[in-house]
């Protein structure tokens, strides 16, 4: 081990310490060994705060390794220097939090969470050692211990953190997913529940996807729902990629479920050319039938808006051959004014 005041890359190579003290330390940590880390202690209570070449200290170890009875030692040992154990950062910019969410190890992170809050709550902004900054760190992917969490299914330890730090919901990774991107994208809806009472929450993706985009994607009737009621104008928003809305991805998925949602949440979406059609010329161009019977019983004007191009739903029928959508519309005597409408 080196001290902590020297750097080192993540490229280094291994190095064997020199000093005999900080060999027993790291046989110590890799062991579990406590008796061997009283001892050490004892000796010279400013080991606990040396790292190895790659930056990680002792805590780093433990919970990389799963030693809790280890790294319960080492913070009943010396309180004073916990917080500067708990902030610290390895050469991927890892603090231990993330270290044993990565690993996972439910039982330390929860016992980190629960030492931070008692040894970490007065701030010192000056030191850095504020509990906040300590949550708030991120990686070299920009993913802070929210995101860890959840990408390790510890969805009530990723509330807990939510509780004690809302700020962790604003934290983009390098990838552009928000925190409630992947609570959405992994189906977690009271994770998405508690980021939706939390007003500046970010809820883009990659590609500037949106939360509810996915949740379409997903299927997810749930979420789509939740996300509605708190955040309705991401379905008017057209998403990049597929150049369409959450709302017309959801006609274009066939998913009669979500439509119905969608128009029972407003029925304004019937009349909306986000795509250049509404939704109704969407699902006749598909030969989504289901789709094109809910949308007429529930908006029954909204069938008679061509597109820009002044087709209507049996123009597009009758041109991408979709034989359902033409055999509906003729048995339909509401729709047979269709018959004589021209195009441009």
């Amino acid at each position: 081990m080196s001290n902590s005041a020297r750097s080192a890359s993540s490229s280094s190579p291994p190095v064997i310490p020199t000093d005999p003290q900080l060999r027993q330390l790291l046989k110590a940590c890799s062991e579990g060994d406590v008796n061997l880390c009283i001892n050490l202690i004892d000796a010279n209570p400013d080991i606990l705060l040396s790292t190895t070449p790659h930056k990680n200290n002792c805590l780093h170890i433990a919970a990389m390794l799963g030693h809790h009875d280890f790294a319960n030692q080492v913070w009943s040992s010396d309180p004073s220097r916990v917080p500067c154990l708990l902030n610290g950062t390895n050469a991927d910019g890892e603090t231990p939090l993330m270290v044993a969410l990565m690993a996972p190890n439910l039982l330390m992170a929860s016992s980190i969470i629960t030492v931070a809050l008692r040894y970490m709550q007065r701030d010192d902004l000056e030191e850095g050692r504020s509990l906040s900054r300590m949550l708030l760190k991120v990686d070299r992917r920009n993913e802070n211990v929210l995101h860890h969490a959840m990408r390790n299914g510890l969805e009530d330890l990723a509330l807990r953190l939510l509780e004690i730090e809302p700020q962790l919901s604003v934290q983009v990774t390098n990838a552009d997913e928000s925190p409630m991107y992947m609570a959405v994208r992994r189906g977690y809806s009271n994770i998405v529940e508690r980021l939706l009472q939390i007003p500046f929450s970010m809820d883009s993706g990659p590609g500037d996807e949106s939360a509810l985009y996915v949740a379409v994607q997903s299927g997810n009737t749930g979420i789509v729902k939740q996300l509605l009621e708190r955040r309705p104008h991401l379905a008017w928003r057209t998403e990049k990629v597929d150049e369409c809305n959450p709302v017309e991805r959801a006609v274009l998925d066939n998913n009669l479920d979500l439509v119905k949602i969608f128009l029972e949440f407003n029925d304004n979406f019937a009349y909306m050319k986000g795509t250049g059609n509404t939704l109704f010329l969407l699902a006749a161009q598909k030969d989504h039938l289901s789709i094109a019977k809910e949308i007429m019983n529930t908006c029954p004007d909204s069938v008679y808006i061509p597109n820009k191009f002044g087709n209507n739903a049996l123009h597009l029928a009758i041109y991408y051959e979709k034989p359902d959508i033409v055999d509906y519309i003729l048995r339909t005597p509401q729709l047979h004014r269709l018959m004589n409408q021209a195009n441009n």
